[in-house]
């Protein structure tokens, strides 16, 4: 695996100026990323994160990690690698920051000139009820997946703002779900990757929606898998992932492709 990372200190300098980012990278690395084992990626994380509280020394701030996947890589447990702290040795990743997964396709820039106008327009309709209670209506609703079609789900999507999955996806139907998910542009789904036995997963994932405005809800999902951690046995908290897709925040290599090309 090739990596990259940055850090962006400042989110109030307009989006196409590529000063806002920070390469946590070492220097001889940051021209093509760092080459690495999948079992190293959290050692490398660890690494990036330690850079970038560096960076951060003296200052109040709110650290959100946003890692980008590969579809098939999308239910890899991010949240579970473990990173170190000064107190207690190592924690979940999860459990320090609220994490949102993004998908590596939308940084291809074939899709981007395909979809990415698309995308904007679904982000605007985000932006309109980011700070409401969500409506339980803006989400599309999938229970099963034994009977999966992603073309029905493809046209239900483009009347929605996301997709709640309350049963877990089999790896074999991931590719399919998320075609549908990338060719309407969907910014946010919710779902767990683990069916727990004797819960009510869709009443419980419809009270993490509903907990707090919806701008919230990655830290809404970061105090459930604290409450997991202090647990021993299943909670949902070991199992929720959450695609969070804002077409204003991509990496600054495809930045400077879009301002360069699109000015």
């Amino acid at each position: 695996f090739l990596l990259n990372a940055w850090l962006i200190i400042d989110d109030s300098v307009p989006i196409n100026d590529l000063s806002r980012f920070t390469s946590l990278l070492d220097k001889n690395e940051q021209q093509v990323g760092t080459l690495c084992k999948f079992s190293d990626i959290p050692n490398k994380l660890n690494k990036f994160i330690k850079t970038g509280l560096k960076y951060l020394r003296g200052k109040q701030y709110k650290l959100i990690v946003e890692v980008f996947l590969p579809s098939d890589l999308i239910g890899v447990e991010v949240d579970r690698w473990k990173i170190s702290d000064p107190i207690i040795e190592e924690i979940s990743l999860g459990i320090k920051y609220p994490i949102r997964l993004r998908s590596l396709e939308r940084l291809d820039l074939e899709y981007l000139d395909y979809y990415l106008s698309d995308w904007y327009k679904y982000w605007d309709k985000v932006k309109t009820v980011l700070h409401n209670e969500p409506i339980q209506e803006l989400f599309e609703h999938l229970e099963e997946m034994e009977s999966f079609n992603w073309k029905l789900l493809r046209n239900s999507l483009k009347k929605k703002i996301g997709l709640k999955l309350t049963c877990a996806p089999p790896k074999a139907k991931t590719k399919d779900l998320f075609r549908a998910i990338l060719t309407t542009t969907t910014p946010i789904a919710i779902w767990t990757r683990y069916d727990i036995p004797n819960l009510d997963q869709v009443s419980a994932i419809d009270e993490i929606l509903t907990y707090q405005p919806l701008c919230h809800l990655c830290e809404s999902i970061k105090e459930i898998r604290k409450q997991a951690d202090a647990q021993t046995e299943e909670h949902l908290g070991f199992h929720l992932a959450l695609l969070w897709e804002n077409p204003y925040r991509l990496t600054p290599d495809i930045m400077l492709e879009l301002t360069t090309v699109g000015q």
